[in-house]
């Protein structure tokens, strides 16, 4: 296997000693290395320090946004989640569908990058399968500190007085983890990543995702036009 074929790499048990050292020097390789472990030893921090991504639990966590503009100021309102464990790729496709058959436009979404990373397995990855299902997906801009920075920013009143941010009750997984979660012992300008946190990261990938409002020309742009199946005739 040509190991430079690949850009992400996603490590199982990434705090053993093994998978550590390797995921160490994919990283100094300029790979992007993520991985799941279940306990944050100090090897895990010491990758994490050194920019690894690395997740503590396997629930799979998705928010739906929608934008409120008034004049300059918007307000990013968030009123559904969907946060469920045991997902495949193929069942959190369908639940997305789901979720989405009754919202006016089906709009582009970030996911989290580790998504697309293989994890030995030939198959497809879990990206790969919502890509193919037809979600309109990027990679999420994963930079922790930035993220932390701007959700904090949204957490502010505008000029208006209005929220810049505003997280309906449907929305109750999200509101807890805000509430709850911890800032990390061992890195203060971040927070504790063993906590439950994927509904947050959600929000981070979000908020770092630059949302804006739609323009009437691009809601306009994006109607599907109707076009006659004879163009000579016109029928």
């Amino acid at each position: 296997m040509n190991v430079d074929l690949y850009k992400n790499i996603f490590f199982v048990g990434i705090g053993g000693i093994g998978m550590s050292a390797l995921a160490r020097y994919f990283n100094k390789k300029n790979k992007s290395v993520y991985g799941y472990d279940m306990t944050k030893s100090d090897l895990c921090i010491q990758l994490q320090n050194e920019g690894v991504d690395i997740i503590y639990n396997d629930n799979s966590s998705n928010i739906f946004k929608e934008i409120y503009q008034s004049d300059t100021n918007e307000t990013l309102i968030i009123y559904r989640e969907l946060y469920q464990k045991g997902l495949t790729g193929e069942d959190l496709a369908t639940r997305i569908f789901e979720f989405e058959k009754e919202d006016r436009l089906s709009v582009s979404g970030v996911l989290d990058g580790a998504a697309w990373a293989r994890t030995g397995a030939t198959g497809p990855t879990v990206g790969e399968v919502l890509s193919r299902a037809g979600h309109k997906l990027r990679r999420a801009d994963k930079n922790r500190i930035q993220g932390k920075i701007q959700i904090h920013e949204r957490l502010k009143l505008n000029d208006k007085g209005r929220p810049k941010l505003q997280i309906f009750k449907s929305c109750p997984n999200l509101i807890r983890e805000i509430q709850s979660i911890p800032i990390d012992p061992s890195r203060p300008e971040d927070v504790d990543t063993k906590a439950s946190d994927h509904a947050y990261d959600a929000l981070r990938y979000l908020v770092m995702s630059r949302p804006r409002a739609t323009s009437v020309w691009e809601e306009m742009s994006n109607k599907k036009r109707w076009t006659p199946s004879d163009p000579t005739f016109g029928y």
